[in-house]
């Protein structure tokens, strides 16, 4: 993983020395202990996903920031994200390619409108691939997300969670065409966790 973050960031415009330094600070916010689904592992399953579909290096910029910032008692980590990210690429990086990297990190809030772009949607269908995982990948990951939230009490998180899962079914969860085939799967596991939720 490590090699493949250099060459994009290479290719980005940075050098060796550059890459190889802000792999060390991006890799350790990755591994920060309150973290058990926003990690690496997320990242690398995201640019497998990525891999599936084809070459685009403005999306593969965004999966590997679009959760360097990552605090689970706070509601702007998007915009954190995309703050770091501009602050860390700003010597090197295309200022046009900064700008589209920027907005899909952004477009992850899914609290807000997707509007027509491919790449957000491909981002965004990458970014919820997990709901459409085998039911035993989708509870590991539920089981996950309640690891980071751990701090919040029980009844808070199920109201929360449930009010979270269900605004996903309000609208096609995925947009681009790879990803439409998992529609329905998708709404299979959150019908179940709402059912666990008791909502």
């Amino acid at each position: 993983m490590k090699s493949r973050f250099l060459m994009w960031c290479i290719s980005a415009g940075a050098d060796g020395e550059s890459a190889g330094l802000l792999w060390l600070d991006l890799g350790s916010r990755y591994c920060e202990p309150h973290r058990h689904y926003h990690t690496l592992d997320h990242i690398g399953a995201s640019l497998a996903h990525l891999d599936g579909v084809g070459v685009n290096p403005i999306v593969e910029g965004a999966i590997w920031f679009h959760d360097a910032i990552y605090d689970p008692t706070r509601d702007d980590n998007e915009l954190r994200s995309a703050e770091y990210f501009l602050e860390v690429t700003k010597d090197w990086i295309d200022p046009a390619r900064a700008e589209n990297i920027q907005r899909l990190i952004l477009a992850t809030d899914f609290r807000t409108e997707s509007g027509d772009d491919p790449d957000v949607h491909l981002m965004l269908d990458i970014d919820l691939a997990v709901l459409s995982a085998p039911a035993t990948d989708y509870d590991g990951y539920r089981d996950a997300i309640r690891r980071e939230y751990g701090h919040v009490p029980d009844e808070d998180f199920r109201k929360g969670r449930a009010a979270v899962v269900r605004r996903f079914l309000e609208k096609p969860i995925y947009r681009t065409a790879a990803y439409q085939l998992r529609e329905t799967v998708a709404r299979e596991n959150i019908l179940r966790e709402l059912a666990i939720l008791g909502g």
